[in-house]
């Protein structure tokens, strides 16, 4: 709306053909940038959302990324929190630092699911071996 100035209306002022033009300019404005979002009740998207998505990093599509420099760069991966990757097809991150770097693969809290179908969570857990699932602290599942 960047044409559009708003009017503080004084008692009595005249009302001219260019207040009013102004006027309806807002109103055009306002409702071209409100085209194609979605409404705050029973909100639908199509595509991938982004709330927080880390610069420069590739959108999955059907991704869904919410969170401070997180990445969702995997089809219809999902990561939120703090610095999680969700890089997998089908993979979810979620924590802080967080990577579900194979597809299907899951990560939550600090940890690391690099196997495919590989589930870690925890601090410092590593699941590197497909279907492997790794918990706790430190704990690494490889087999």
């Amino acid at each position: 709306m960047s044409d559009y100035n708003r009017r503080k209306w004084e008692d009595g002022e005249l009302i001219t053909a260019e207040k009013l033009n102004n006027m309806e300019t807002g109103i055009v404005e306002a409702k071209k940038e409100a085209e194609g979002r979605a409404p705050k009740d029973s909100p639908e998207f199509k595509g991938s959302v982004s709330l927080g998505r880390k610069a420069g990093t590739a959108v999955g599509e059907g991704s869904f990324a919410v969170g401070h420099e997180v990445e969702a760069s995997g089809y219809v991966s999902h990561a939120e929190g703090d610095g999680t990757s969700a890089k997998g097809h089908y993979s979810h991150a979620e924590g802080k630092g967080s990577e579900a770097l194979a597809d299907w693969s899951h990560a939550e809290g600090i940890s690391h699911a690099t196997g495919k179908a590989a589930h870690a969570e925890g601090r410092g857990t590593t699941a590197s071996a497909e279907v492997a699932h790794a918990e706790g602290a430190a704990s690494v599942a490889s087999g």
